[in-house]
Formats: C-alpha cells, sequence, structure tokens
C-alpha cells in the first residue's frame, strides 16, 4: 500500500469535506478502493459500520431460520452475507432441522440448518436426474437408420448415435462395409464370392488343404514294432495297432528285466502276494501310517501295493523279509531311495 504525507493527508481531508467520491480520490493517487478506505480512517473519514437495531437482528435470525441464506438477508439490508454472519452466528442454531421443499419433485424434506444450502434435493435419484436433465438435457426420440424404429437419446449424442442397439450397429457396419471379391479357392481353383480374408470356398476345402500341408511335412520312417517303411509326421509307430502292441511289449519287457534283476539279488520267493501281506503286516502303510483301501480305485494314492525295503534296483531281494504293505502314493514317492534317507527327506 503506497504511502501518502501529511499535506496528501490534508488535501483528502479538504476533497471529502467537498463530497468528492472515493472512486475519484482513488484514481487521483492510484489506489485502489479499499487502499483509498484504508488511508481515509486514518484522517477519520473511513468506511463507517453500519449500527443494527435490536428489531433488525430479530428479522434476521426469523428469516436465517425460514431458509434464508446470509447473501439473500445481506441483500435486503444492504450488507454483505459475511456481516450477516458475524451479526447472528451467536443466535442461532446451525444443528436445527427445518423442512424444505425439494428442487425436482417438490416433495418436503428434512435437513439440517446448516447444510440447508448444499442439500436442494430430498435424494440421490432426484440429484442424479437433475444432473442428466442439466448435462443432457434429457432424453431425446430418434429413428434408427436400419430398422427405422424410434429409440431415446441425449442431445450430446445426437448426432453420434445413428442405431438403436448393438444388434443394428452390427448389420450396419457389414452392409457398409462390405467388398464383393470374386477368387479362386485355394485348394479346388474355383471361384466365389469372399470377404477380404477368406481363401477357400467351404470348410471341405479348407480341411482338405490343411491334411495336405501336413503330408507335406510326413516323413518316411520305420515302424518301431514291426518293422515296416512309411510315412508319417510325427509317431515312431505305422498304426494306431503297432502303437498298442509296442506300448504293451514295452510294459512287459520293463517288468521282466525288474524280475531278472530280482532273480539275480539272491533269494527269490514267487508266492508274495498283496492279501497275504496285509494277513501279515495290517492294512496300513508303514510309511505314513494311514490305512490302505482296495475300495478305490487302482491310481488311487491309498490303494494298496507291495513295497521293497531295500530297492531292487539296489541290491533288494523279492522275499517276505524285503517286502512290505505302502500306499500307492509313498511307494511312488520312495522310489529307489533308501529307507533311511526317505525318511530323513520326509522329516
Amino acid at each position: 500500500m503506497g504511502r501518502l504525507s501529511n499535506e496528501d493527508y490534508k488535501l483528502i481531508k479538504e476533497l471529502v469535506d467537498k463530497k468528492t467520491s472515493v472512486e475519484e480520490l482513488a484514481k487521483m493517487y492510484g489506489l485502489s478502493i479499499n487502499g483509498m478506505y484504508y488511508h481515509m480512517n486514518k484522517v477519520g473519514f473511513g468506511k463507517k459500520r453500519r449500527e443494527f437495531k435490536q428489531d433488525e437482528i430479530e428479522s434476521m435470525v426469523e428469516l436465517f431460520n425460514n431458509g434464508y441464506s446470509f447473501k439473500k438477508i445481506g441483500e435486503q439490508y444492504g450488507v454483505s452475507a459475511e456481516t450477516v454472519r458475524t451479526k447472528i452466528r451467536s443466535k442461532v442454531n446451525f444443528d436445527k432441522k427445518i423442512i424444505k421443499k425439494c428442487d425436482l419433485c417438490n416433495s418436503e424434506f428434512e435437513v439440517s440448518r446448516k447444510s440447508v444450502g448444499n442439500h436442494k434435493y430430498c435424494s440421490e435419484k432426484c440429484a442424479k436426474v437433475a444432473a442428466n436433465k442439466r448435462n443432457y438435457g434429457g432424453p431425446v426420440e430418434k429413428e434408427c437408420i436400419l430398422c427405422r424404429k424410434s429409440f431415446k437419446t441425449h442431445k450430446t449424442t445426437y448426432n453420434l448415435q445413428k442405431y438403436c442397439s448393438n444388434a443394428c450397429r452390427m448389420k450396419g457396419h457389414y452392409i457398409n462395409n462390405k467388398k464383393i471379391v470374386y477368387r479362386k479357392c485355394k485348394y479346388c481353383s474355383d471361384d466365389f464370392e469372399v470377404g477380404e480374408r477368406r481363401l477357400f470356398c467351404s470348410e471341405e476345402c479348407s480341411n482338405k488343404q490343411e491334411e495336405l500341408e501336413k503330408k507335406k511335412r510326413w516323413r518316411f520312417k520305420k515302424c518301431k514294432y514291426c518293422e515296416r517303411w512309411h510315412y508319417r509326421y510325427k509317431s515312431v509307430y505305422c498304426s494306431e495297432n503297432c502303437s498298442t502292441k509296442g506300448k504293451r511289449l514295452y510294459d512287459e519287457l520293463r517288468k521282466s528285466e525288474r524280475l531278472e534283476r530280482a532273480r539275480k539279488n539272491g533269494q527269490f520267493d514267487a508266492d508274495i502276494d498283496i492279501y497275504k501281506l496285509i494277513e501279515r503286516d495290517g492294512g496300513h502303510c508303514y510309511l505314513c501310517g494311514d490305512d490302505v483301501l482296495f475300495t478305490c480305485h487302482y491310481n488311487d494314492p491309498k490303494y494298496p501295493t507291495i513295497e521293497h525295503v531295500m530297492p531292487i534296483a539296489k541290491g533288494g531281494t523279492h522275499s517276505w523279509d524285503n517286502v512290505k504293505v505302502a500306499c500307492r502314493e509313498c511307494n511312488t514317492r520312495k522310489s529307489t531311495t533308501l529307507i533311511d534317507d526317505f525318511m530323513k527327506g520326509g522329516e
């Protein structure tokens, strides 16, 4: 704020006596109106505060309790909203409930006096409807360009939305963008009407072409079972029959090799049976302690199996002293490991 000398203050006093306006004084000294009021207060001619009578304050309180805002009350008395607040804030209850009418449906609802200016609607539904009308102007009817049915849209999307539904939009897009192209089928070479991405006239030609390309990748191989030469893509057998026989033979050879190894290791008891073993040791797994059940499926984790304590692969014998009852899960986990190593790993 600019500084003024004593002579300036004397001149301001003379001009105020001559009833010069505050705006003219502010222009003379290059100050704002509030700045001019600041210097006039020093001289004794500043803006004087209005003093309200008791009747006026009571009428302000009554207007406030009836739902009037500070701004509206201030307009009636020619003062600011902050002045009204200062005068009546100690004489009114801001938490008092008053009845107000909804701006949309005109229904009455209760609201606290403190937030009366913020609540214009009785519910969130009315607020959303009012916002919809305010932002979009409400629903507008329009005709679908494809099926000619009327539908409702908003003013903001009136020029953008042309179809009544997504189905009509897809049909219209297909009609507008369809390009008739005649092309030769990649397999049979017949002319047909297609879109831009189709290469075959039918699914049959497509499947035949796929088989032909697979055959190009086939190689001349020797069957692993019957030893006949044949064309094949991946399999090592010439047919499903050879595949079944070959896998069965592989399993039998593996079992026979295991039996030969067991016979070479020493004592071999051919009368070992799972039912006899359960009668001797009981119907529970010796590794985990769970019961084994014949009622389960053959591949179930708790199905009973014969387990060799010392694995045959490590010199164990197929004898009554070396076999115990175990569930399929523990037998598979133990595999060819020693019992001590298996128990340490289990812990």
